[in-house]
Formats: C-alpha cells, structure tokens, sequence
C-alpha cells in the first residue's frame, strides 16, 4: 500500500489492567484503550496439556487462555479493535507482556527437555544441570549427551562434531521430549557445531520439537548459557503458543501481513520467532517498556522512572535509552542463567508503616537507582498506586500510557558480548567487528539500516586466556523499518 501510513499500536498486558494505544507518525497518541485485568468475557485459563509420556510424541498446544507466559483468550483482539479504524492499512502491533518468572517456579509446568552439550572431552567433568534444585531437573531433564566438539579461543576445534553420537542422541529423545538444547564450549564465539547439530536434530525429531541453541545468548560461560537454553527449551512450546494466539488475533482484525513484535527485558523488540524460541529474553519487559515510554514521552533518555502498578512501584532507570548493564546474571532457583540483570528497586506498599516511610524508601530507590546516572531527571509513569511519589518528580503528558507507548514506539536492538582474538597486540580489528555484528544483528532484529546507533564499546581483559583477546561488549539500536516514515531517529 504505497504512501499509506502504517499504524503503530502499543500494547501493555500488565501486570495489571491491559492498555493498548494507537500512536502517529509524529509519535502522538491518537486513541487508547484499556481493559481491567480480567475482562468480563473472555475464555477462562484453560489447564496445559499432560506433558508427553515415555512414548508419546509432543502434542501440539493450545495455550491462549492460560495465564504467565500467559494472556486470556482474545484480550490482544479486543484491545486492537477498541483502536482501527475501518480499512486500517498497514497495521504494526508491539506487545509487552509478563515474563515467565512464576513458571519457573512450578516445575509441574515445564517441558521435559533433551540436553546437549557439544564439548567432550574437554566438559565432561561438570555434567549438564549439575547444581539445578532436584524438583527443577527431575521435571526437566530427559535424555542427556556430551559429544565431541566445540571449539578453543582460538578458534580451533576442540575435537570434531561427533555427528554418529547427535544421532543416537536425536533417536532416543524422539517421542520422549517436547524439544531440545544445545549448547556448545565456545558456541558464541562460533556458531558452527551448535547449527549443524540442530539440523541434525530437526531431521530426525521433526518440526514440531523445537530445537533450542544457546549461542544467541552473549557472555563466555558454558554453564549459564546451556542452563538458559534447557529452560528456553522447556518453555519453547508455551511461548510459541501464546506468540501464536497473538498473532492470529491481530490478523483477524488488521490481516496476514500485519507486523508483531514482542517486547525484551531490555526495552527493545523481539520477532515472534525469537521471543518463542528464547522466552527467557522478556523477563523483566513491563518495567524496561515502561521506562522506554517515559524517556521517549519526557523527552530524557537518561533518567530515573518511577513505575507505579497495583502491585506497588519499580524504580529503575535509563542511561542514553538504554537499561544501564549491572555487570551481573540474572538466577532463577540458584540456577544461574546468560540474562543479565537489571538494578531495579520494589517499593511494595505496607499499611503496617506510613505514608512518611513508605516516601522514605521510595527515595532511597531514586538514590540507589540513580547513582550511576549523574544528575538524571526522576519521571513518574503509570496510574497512581498505593506507594506515594516524591512531589520532585515529574509527571509527562500520557504517563499512565507510557508502557503501552514505550511498546508502539520501540526500536530494535543487538548486543555482541564475546571475545575477540587479534595477533598483532591491536584492539581496533576487534573494535571494528564488534560494532559491525552489533549493527548487523539489530538490522537483523528489524532495525532501519539507515538509521542505527552503535553505542560505545566496553572492553575487558582477558589475562587468563593463554593468547592475545579481549572481551567487547556494545549495543546497536534503531527504529525499526517503515518504508514511509521520514525524518531523524529519535
């Protein structure tokens, strides 16, 4: 549809009641519409389905009306149709929802997952999930195989890809597991062997056991990366379920090419692909949205954002647009995972103490927030709450919308965080491959190439590793692609 505008819509599905808003191309709300938590009417939470015995194949889910990981049945739908107008056009829709935190929880609810690790002999002293809470792994784990492979840092195999041993592995988890992880010694250096194994896997599983590699994740550690893949894994089958429902919701209404994006816990877009494979990706995205529909609404990417829900306020913040790196991992159980965690501070609200204390603590999170960001502004986003503002802090225009704005509005992002080798003691060729990946992983993600910031990079010594590298970690965000949008990113 040449020079018709395409139609931004931002949805926030809490926690708490569900908004959605219909945003400009001069990035004005247009409309809005908002849903209580439980709307009257919708398909009730349904019980998932039995998890496959010993000799059943995976079941196809149907997971639309189940809650975490979780939205009722034809919430999305209503909530678009509160906003298009007749005949809308190009329609892109980016969701927010809760993360699977609570699932992790209940290992009732998890997936049995086959786990491989491709590292032998060099790994084998440390089996796979070795330190994860007996009730987690006894509901998880299915067949388990280390086979030859991986690779060193300096990019030499540590021995060959052991495709015989892949196969055996493939025919005993086939109609035993609901999908697979793998993970390799250095995957995120190269890929390699993790992509020729997952072939290997779907050939003889099919496509309706996920296949779940860990390379995607960032950091040089083995264990947190295959620990995020076997619970990505476990989740694999809920996450395409509900990325499903959401999809086939907004196209009973807007069509079959009408785009959808999830939100990450990095305030950025993910496909309905990623999101599915990786759910682990969109732990913490109410709060980072949030945050991104507050600077982007006050107009300061770096500042400190008061989120107040039901549930009380997270206070959290952002430095140039971006959720400030803590430097530390995000751990489920003591089951420590490749997800980085975000400084974000929980006032609850407590009717045993007052309004004065509660005030207190609020501005001990700005301060402990805050610290790290200089002389940063302090914004208020979402509806008021039982937790008391400092009268300090500002309200923009549209705050109680700002999640499901930060959702409309929100821009791709990549980050590349492994190490890089260099022979004659030179950083810049690393430096150099480093901002390319990132560019080119958040063009992938759906960023305009033309408009991609890369921001700066961080290097960390390598002193224990017996050759010359270094560790980059940078960031590269866009807006994403609208053939008809014109104009600066923001």
């Amino acid at each position: 549809m040449s020079g018709t505008r395409l139609l931004r819509i931002g949805i926030d599905l809490g926690p708490g009641a569900a908004t959605a808003v219909l945003v400009g191309a001069d990035d004005r709300i247009l409309a809005r519409c908002t849903l209580p938590a439980d709307p009257a009417g919708l398909t009730e939470p349904r019980d998932p389905p039995a998890p496959p015995g010993p000799s059943d194949p995976p079941a196809p889910t149907d997971l639309a009306g189940t809650t975490d990981l979780t939205v009722p049945a034809g919430l999305v739908r209503r909530l678009v149709a509160g906003l298009l107008p007749p005949d809308p056009g190009p329609v892109r829709a980016v969701v927010s929802c809760p993360g699977p935190a609570d699932l992790l929880g209940d290992p009732a609810v998890l997936d049995r997952v086959g786990v491989l690790r491709i590292g032998a002999p060099a790994t084998t002293g440390v089996p796979p999930l070795t330190g994860w809470p007996d009730d987690l792994a006894d509901a998880v784990c299915g067949p388990v195989a280390v086979v030859g492979g991986g690779y060193l840092h300096d990019g030499s195999e540590i021995a060959p890809l052991d495709t015989g041993a892949i196969g055996a592995f493939a025919r005993r988890c086939a109609g035993r597991v609901a999908a697979v992880a793998v993970a390799a010694v250095s995957g995120h250096l190269d890929p390699g062997h993790e992509q020729r194994a997952a072939a290997l896997l779907g050939a003889v599983l099919g496509p309706q056991v996920p296949v779940v590699t860990a390379h995607p994740y960032g950091g040089v550690g083995l264990l947190e990366r295959e620990n995020t893949a076997v619970l990505d894994a476990a989740l694999a089958r809920r996450a395409g379920a509900l990325t499903a429902a959401f999809a086939d919701e907004l196209a009973s209404l807007a069509g079959p090419d009408a785009e959808l994006f999830l939100m990450d816990g990095g305030g950025h877009v993910l496909s309905p692909d990623v999101a599915a494979a990786h759910p682990l990706l969109l732990l913490g995205a109410p709060h980072a949205t949030t945050r991104a529909g507050a600077a982007r609404l006050s107009g300061s990417p770096t500042l400190v954002v008061l989120d107040t829900r039901a549930d009380g306020m997270r206070i959290g913040g952002l430095d140039g647009g971006l959720v400030p790196d803590t430097g530390t991992f995000r751990e489920v159980r003591g089951v420590r995972l490749a997800v980085r965690t975000d400084r974000v501070v929980h006032v609850r609200p407590d009717a045993a103490v007052g309004r004065a204390a509660l005030l207190e603590r609020v501005r001990a999170g700005i301060l402990r927030v805050g610290a790290a960001l200089g002389d940063a502004p302090v914004a208020v986003a979402g509806t008021p709450g039982a937790v008391p503002v400092p009268p300090e802090a500002e309200r923009p225009a549209e705050a109680e919308s700002a999640a499901a704005y930060g959702a409309a509005t929100a821009e791709a992002s990549a980050t590349v965080d492994r190490l890089f080798r260099f022979a004659d003691g030179s950083l810049a060729e690393g430096v150099r491959l480093a901002r390319r990946a990132a560019r080119d992983g958040a063009v992938r993600a759906g960023a305009d190439p033309r408009r991609v910031r890369v921001g700066a990079v961080r290097e960390m010594a390598m002193t224990y590793v017996p050759m010359p590298c270094v560790r980059l970690r940078v960031t590269a965000t866009g807006p994403l692609v609208d053939p008809s949008a014109t104009g600066e990113a923001w």
